[in-house]
């Protein structure tokens, strides 16, 4: 893994049940991870699909494989990155070597929803 072509910062948030200071339960996102990554846009060969059916702001992201992050999925997480938020699509352990994970994400419209 060639550590020095990851120099983008990334980060991981999760969606939780947040208790406010009166006691209200609302959803929130919170920050999980920040780490740094090798950041590329999605092609059709790693969706295993033609290009002409992968939306345009699907981005790749490599990052390091860490015990905090090892439960990491499209359910509970997003990526904030350069500004832009992203809807993970997958996570993939890199051939279950716990080396580094292969995130396929796709960007969120402004003002749209993590659904």
């Amino acid at each position: 893994m060639d550590i020095g072509s990851m120099r983008r910062r990334l980060v991981i948030q999760k969606h939780e049940t947040v208790i406010d200071r009166i006691g209200n339960h609302t959803s929130a996102w919170t920050d999980f991870h920040r780490c740094f990554c090798y950041a590329n846009l999605a092609s059709g060969n790693e969706y295993g699909v033609s290009p002409e059916t992968i939306e345009q702001g699907s981005i790749t992201f490599i990052i390091r494989w860490c015990k905090k992050i090892a439960d990491l999925n499209a359910k509970e997480y997003r990526i904030i990155f350069s500004g832009e938020s992203y809807n993970i699509v997958s996570v993939d352990d890199v051939r279950f070597l716990h080396e580094k994970f292969q995130i396929i994400a796709e960007k969120i419209p402004r003002g749209g929803h993590h659904e």
